[in-house]
């Protein structure tokens, strides 16, 4: 299991509350694929982790 930290999981609220469109109507694991690919959060990160980062957005 990856460990999110607490500045990391700041920081990707921060940035999916700025760029709300990416998280509008799409699946965590969609989310999670787009921010890998974009270079933000490390390929580590669970599906679940990104899940509880949307709920916080929302």
């Amino acid at each position: 299991m990856s460990c999110l930290t607490r500045k990391l999981h700041y920081n990707l609220t921060r940035y999916l509350k700025r760029n709300n469109q990416l998280v509008s109507s799409k699946e965590p694991a969609e989310v999670r694929a787009l921010l890998i690919n974009i270079g933000i959060c490390p390929s580590s990160i669970t599906e679940d982790q990104v899940e509880s980062i949307i709920k916080d957005v929302s």
